[in-house]
């Protein structure tokens, strides 16, 4: 019972000094008539209020892919210098690799590689023949 009263007290406490620091929200119906043009005493038809809804739709569509196209913008324009440095880096590390392939790559004809992994795998079997006849 005393930590209900307990939990209670600095709910009660906060609820007076909500009310206190509360503010009036100061709606001024006047401007958003005259912003919108909407007549707040009128009963408008569901056709009315559909077109509406309609039109600011395909605003807000509009509006947002205008929004995207130009953030993308800024974003290919903004990393722009980056993707150069990153090209040119790219290139020259695949000149690098092309002169270091043909430097040091020893070349075969490639009718000789089935050939080589041939004899290699019957070289390990005939290790592996010979160690077994040695045991």
């Amino acid at each position: 019972m005393k930590f209900k009263k307990l939990t209670l007290l600095p709910l009660l406490l906060i609820l007076p000094m909500l009310r206190l620091t509360a503010q009036q929200s100061q709606t001024n119906s006047s401007s958003s008539e005259n912003v919108f043009g909407i007549d707040l005493n009128r009963t408008y038809s569901g056709n009315e209020v559909l077109n509406l809804l309609t039109i600011m739709d395909e605003e807000a569509q509009t509006s947002i892919t205008k929004a995207y196209n130009e953030g993308y913008k800024a974003g290919v324009l903004e990393y722009k210098p980056e993707t150069i440095k990153l090209q040119s880096l790219n290139d020259s590390l695949k000149a690098d690799a092309e002169q270091m392939r043909k430097q040091y790559a020893y070349t075969i004809p490639q009718w000789q590689v089935p050939l080589w992994a041939a004899g290699g795998l019957l070289f390990g079997y005939g290790l592996r023949c010979v160690s077994e006849l040695i045991k």
